[in-house]
């Protein structure tokens, strides 16, 4: 039952947080934007902070539950918000990368066309980051596999700065 409603939590979450960036017909692939919320592993809640939303976030121990989170978080849970054009069937890839100073936490890569193929062509693509901590996470979501006359934005990257100490 909990685990249902861990699930169900997501889900709603997902849908609260659903993309907005507009896309006329005919227009050019785009990572319109990458989203990260801490993810609780003794409850299983997402929480609804968006770390990369510009504002400043007490990062400092979030491992131990300390700062802005509110349960120990060592996972974070990465959205991807693309733009497909409009009537068209997604295609290409979406790379996710995410590494700290000295290791690879994440390098994933997703076949749009198995995912799902949207009217309005916006899509938001999850990725679990495991085994962040005490140093600053970079995320990277690119593009792949499509003609440069198809891509506007086939990059993005943000740095999340996760700090621990005494």
């Amino acid at each position: 039952m909990k685990r249902l409603v861990g699930f169900l939590g997501i889900m709603l979450l997902l849908a609260m947080i659903a993309p907005g960036s507009p896309n006329q017909e005919g227009g050019k692939y785009s990572v319109s934007a990458i989203h990260a919320h801490l993810y609780y592993h003794a409850s299983g809640k997402i929480d609804p902070t968006d770390l990369l939303d510009g504002k400043e976030y007490n990062l400092w121990n979030t491992i131990g539950g300390t700062g802005v989170a509110k349960e120990p978080s060592s996972t974070i849970m990465v959205l991807v918000d693309l733009v497909c054009p409009k009537s068209a069937r997604c295609e290409g890839r979406i790379r996710l990368t995410a590494t700290d100073s000295s290791n690879t936490l994440l390098d994933q890569t997703l076949e749009l066309s198995l995912w799902y193929s949207p009217p309005d062509g916006k899509v938001r693509l999850p990725f679990f980051v495991c085994g962040i901590g005490c140093e600053h996470v970079e995320i990277t979501a690119t593009l792949g596999d499509l003609p440069a006359s198809k891509v506007d934005t086939g990059t993005l990257t943000k740095t999340i700065p996760f700090e621990c100490g005494e």
